[in-house]
Order: C-alpha cells, then structure tokens, then sequence
C-alpha cells in the first residue's frame, strides 16, 4: 500500500583515520541469548529452529487455543520490545546502532511474533492453523529484517564484529552537523545481504526514520566509505530538494554546464556525498560503485551539490509525528495496561494483540517548520469494508493524540497519517491491532 525505496551500496575499501570519542556509558546490548519460552537461554539461531520446531507441531497436533498464542504472544512481544531498547544510544547525534547479537533477537523474536498473530487472526476467523513458519533468510515478511528482493539472504561464513567506537566515528566524522543524524538507526546484520554490503531503507516520511543494514562480510577496510554512502542515501531521501530542478543552486552555471546536475541519480548522488561531505577516512579510497568520480572535476557541480545539500539540511525539519517517540497503549493478556514504542519499518513493533476494545495512540510532533500539519487516522476492520472510519486526531501542546474503541472483536488496521483532499491519510503509517476478549 505504501512505497519502499531502498538503496543499495557495493563498495570495497577505505584507509584509517584518528579521532578521539568518549563514550558514556550506555545500553549497548552484545548478548546473543534469548530467555523467552523455553526453560534455558539459547542462542538466537538455536531458539529460532526451537521455536520454529515447537510451532510447528503444536499447528500439526491442533494444540494452539487463542489463549494460548496470546500469553506466547505477549511474552515474544516483551522480549522483543527489550532487544529493540538494547541499541547504543548517542545522545549528541541521537542516532542508534545495533550490534550483530541484538540484531538477531530482533529478526528472530520479530518472525516469532508475526507468526503467532497469523495463526491468531486463522483462529479467530475460524480457519485451520496450517501456515509454515518463517524462514530465517527470507526476507520478505512484514517482520523482521527485509530484504532487497525475493532472494532474501545468505548466511556468511564467519560475521565479523566491527568495534562501537568505529561506527560512531564514521557517522559523527561526516562534514555535516551532528542534528542532522538524529533519528538514524544502524543494524550490523546477522547474515549477508545477497549481492551487497549495505542498504537503506526509507518510507519518505516527513519524519526521520531512515535505517541503514549493513551486511555480514569482512567489511573492516570499507566500513567509514559505506556508511558514508549509505548517509548520503538518508540525507536524499530526508531532503530530496536537493536535487530538485525547481530549487536551483546559486553557485552552478546552468548555462556553461546545461542540464547536468538535473540527471545526477541517487547512487551518484551518495557517492559524491561520500567524497565532498563524507569523513576523511572515507574519502582516502576511490573505489566508487558506480563510475561517479568524473562528476567531482566539475567543480561548478561538486561546489552547487554541496550549496544545495547544506541549504536543505539548514531547512530542518518539516512538522510530523516523531517516529522515535509514538506510542499505543493497550489491554494485554493479563488484564494490565501496556504501552509499546511502535515504528513505521518491519522491524519495528507495529501490531499489537489487546483483550480490551479502548485503544490510545500519542506522538510528540517534531519539526522546525510547518507546511501545513493536520494530522489524520483512518481504521478499517478487516473483512468487514463497510465498517470503515474516519478518525480525527487531536493535537495540543506539540502532541497528536487519538482515542478509539474498537466495536467488536477482530483484526483491524490502523493508519496514522496526515489529512488529505481524498479518505486516507497521506505519509500513513500501518498498525495491525488484534482484539480478542
């Protein structure tokens, strides 16, 4: 329903550079056990064929209640609400980075729980449980970590450990200011991007909600020269006037050098980035990926993409929900009241299963600038189209706010967005909620 763009990266190599962080002292989460379920902590991979194993023949043998998968549900939704928390922190850029372990709590809990709320919304619509678990490479599940394409992953023979130190310098070293990586989150994935060494992921929010996924290889020479890339890809898509022919850089002579900046693409785009605003230790290596360096001897162009790119980052922030901080708040299994941050990608929480009908979604706004902000909700009940609703969303003192009661039980999507000219909000975001009393 929503486009995804995704950017993708293949770059070999860059040289060393010395820069001094201190670094507080922060959740940095490097376990690779998961303790949820079964009666000892396995690592992520082992409790994923454990679990997969268990399911499996729980759905052969027809021994699922609802229940039953609600009170596993839940226990899988915690564990994986932890791992989401178990990221580094930078409270100067106020960007995130996941080690490799988290990262595959988070790929694995999230598969689990998608797959317990299938075999939910089966039951409640009366439907036999036959569905297959998820496979771990896959990729395509709107949980877990996506992948490029169809092909999903690859296991990598051994998956390197990138020191934290490294990782902040190369997103902290770039020659831009440090505001401009609030919001942005680094996986160090568990397994091999096929045919790439990194990617990025954005909806084009308004909002900052831009990851990048970094592959499983011997990355150690290229690491400041990808995540520069990779940078130049979210400073695109966040501020895509820069390469807009309706906002013209002062410094570029259009007539000398015609249309050229027009038809820069967005990989050469990244990779002049990388070269005009990345780190110096990105930019002591000219392996490029796509033949760009012929764009950095017009210096005309190089100095109108580095005008441009720095008038759009001085813009700041159009007003939208802040996508760090959106919450729902709920009735779980227990009869206790929860409140889960949600997100907007597929390895985010973004699905909820209540016992009760009262639903409450808040955001903080985020922004510097308003171009006109109404915020906008639409619920549908699924199979039931007729049962749609419009839903207005309060906002008040830099908070969106929205209260609904759900009519009866059943699976619903929820959608967050801005108010538009037609019925469905604009930039939306997607929550299933599953009520079952």
């Amino acid at each position: 329903m929503f486009q995804k763009l995704w950017r993708f990266i293949f770059i070999n190599a860059l040289m060393t550079n010395l820069i001094i962080v201190a670094f507080p002292a922060q959740a940095f989460d490097q376990c690779s056990s998961i303790n949820i379920l079964y009666n000892q902590p396995l690592d992520y991979q082992d409790w994923y064929e454990r679990d997969r194993f268990v399911s499996e023949q729980k759905v052969k043998n027809n021994l699922y209640s609802v229940s039953g998968l609600i009170s596993e549900w839940e226990k899988i939704n915690q564990g994986l609400e932890d791992s989401l928390a178990g990221a580094y922190f930078d409270e100067e850029g106020r960007f995130r980075i996941y080690s490799t372990e988290c990262s595959g709590k988070i790929h694995v809990l999230g598969l689990a729980q998608y797959y317990r709320e299938q075999l939910l919304c089966d039951l409640i619509s009366g439907l036999k449980n036959s569905r297959p678990y998820p496979g771990f490479l896959n990729g395509t599940y709107p949980a877990g970590f996506p992948a490029m394409d169809q092909t999903g992953f690859t296991r990598y023979r051994t998956v390197y450990q990138t020191a934290l130190p490294d990782l902040v310098i190369s997103l902290k070293s770039s020659m831009i200011v440090t505001r401009d990586l609030h919001g942005l989150t680094v996986y160090m994935l568990p397994f091999h991007i096929k045919g790439y060494r990194a990617m990025t992921y954005s909806r084009q929010l308004p909002g900052r909600e831009e990851a990048i996924y970094v592959s499983a290889f011997d990355y150690k020479p290229a690491l400041s020269a990808i995540m520069a890339h990779e940078l130049g890809h979210c400073i695109l898509l966040q501020y895509p006037r820069v390469l807009l022919r309706a906002n013209p850089p002062q410094k570029y002579n259009q007539a000398a050098y015609g249309s050229a900046y027009y038809q820069i693409n967005d990989e050469q785009y990244a990779e002049c980035f990388r070269m005009l605003l990345g780190s110096e230790k990105s930019k002591d290596e000219m392996a490029v990926s796509c033949n760009n360096t012929g764009l950095l001897n017009d210096y005309s162009l190089a100095d109108a993409l580095v005008e441009n790119t720095r008038r759009e980052l001085a813009r700041g922030d159009q007003l939208f929900y802040d996508l760090e901080r959106m919450h729902i708040t709920f009735r779980g299994a227990k009869g206790n009241i929860r409140s889960v941050l949600v997100g907007c990608r597929p390895e985010q929480l973004h699905s909820i299963v209540c016992t009760g009908p009262e639903i409450v979604f808040n955001s903080p706004l985020i922004g510097d600038y308003d171009e006109g902000f109404a915020a906008q909700g639409i619920l549908y009940h699924e199979g039931k189209p007729g049962e749609t609703r419009q839903l207005p969303i309060n906002v008040s003192n830099g908070v969106a706010s929205l209260r609904l009661f759900l009519p009866e039980e059943g699976v619903y999507k929820l959608i967050i967005g801005q108010s538009h000219i037609g019925t469905v909000p604009i930039n939306g975001m997607a929550f299933q909620i599953i009520y079952v009393k």
